[in-house]
């Protein structure tokens, strides 16, 4: 079997057009490996690791934090806490909101 692949790769190497194109594939490849790992050193840096549902979470606790100091009222905390997705219900931003909501009436 490894003899059959080894073969085919050499017969395929040999084709000058089929060298560019496992040239290119390996090297977009290897850009988009590497900014994974760029954004994945980055989020890990900032604190922003893991799902982000627990990030959503602590923003509405502060939000209703604000709300019941006075520092925010109760429309602009509705339009917050239906922008911020939560845990259960799949959705990650407010126009989807808005979109359940009209479909649930």
């Amino acid at each position: 079997m490894i003899e059959s692949v080894r073969e085919f790769w050499d017969r395929a190497m040999a084709i000058n057009e089929a060298r560019w194109v496992i040239t290119i594939a390996g090297f977009v490849v290897s850009i988009l490996i590497a900014l994974y790992f760029v954004k994945l050193v980055r989020d890990l840096a900032l604190g922003h690791g893991g799902s982000g549902l627990a990030d959503s979470s602590a923003h509405l606790t502060n939000f209703q934090k604000l709300r019941d100091e006075g520092k925010l009222n109760e429309d602009e905390f509705k339009r917050l806490k239906e922008s911020i997705p939560s845990a259960g219900d799949g959705r990650a931003d407010p126009v989807s909101a808005r979109t359940n909501e009209s479909d649930a009436s």
